[in-house]
């Protein structure tokens, strides 16, 4: 099976210290609430730790980031200081579906950021930040993109093709 060769490396709330109310995660919970993007080094030292944690217990499967990197500099700090992506996926969807899907999310999330102002300003700041990102993948042809307007069969296949895992 395809999932067979994928793992993720996992920056969850647990993990960042938002759940247990640590310093750390009191600032990050903070930000997000503003619906800005954590600080660059921060980003990555968490990645970089998910990243080591999952090559370690799963050492010859795919590591899957999600939501990075968001914008340039972060994608030439993780390629400096963690490893060279071999793909960049780039879900597309209207703001109107992400607003429903993150809405319909906020059911079960808890997150502070699950909120229709905050979905809002993100929207805006994903696009502005993570244009030039997908710009640049594209033109190293590092960049796989997947129309995420269809159901999740439809997608998950679409996938697997453009990461070549069919």
């Amino acid at each position: 099976h395809v999932l067979e060769n994928i793992t993720k490396a996992v920056v969850s709330t647990q993990s960042t210290g938002v759940e247990s109310g640590s310093q750390r995660g009191k600032e990050l919970n903070a930000v997000m609430k503003e619906g800005k993007l954590v600080d660059m080094d921060t980003v990555i030292e968490l990645l970089k730790e998910a990243v080591d944690k999952s090559h370690a217990a799963n050492p010859d499967k795919i590591i899957l980031l999600d939501g990075f990197p968001r914008e340039m500099e972060q994608a030439k700090k993780f390629e400096e200081k963690v490893c060279k992506a071999t793909y960049v996926l780039s879900f597309d969807c209207s703001n109107e579906t992400m607003t429903k899907r993150l809405l319909s999310r906020a059911q079960t999330s808890g997150r502070a950021d699950d909120n229709i102002e905050t979905i809002k300003k993100r929207l805006v700041t994903f696009e502005n930040a993570t244009s030039p990102v997908l710009q640049h993948y594209l033109k190293e042809n590092r960049l796989v993109c997947v129309s995420a307007e269809d159901d999740k069969g439809v997608i998950f296949s679409n996938t697997c093709k453009g990461l070549g895992l069919q």
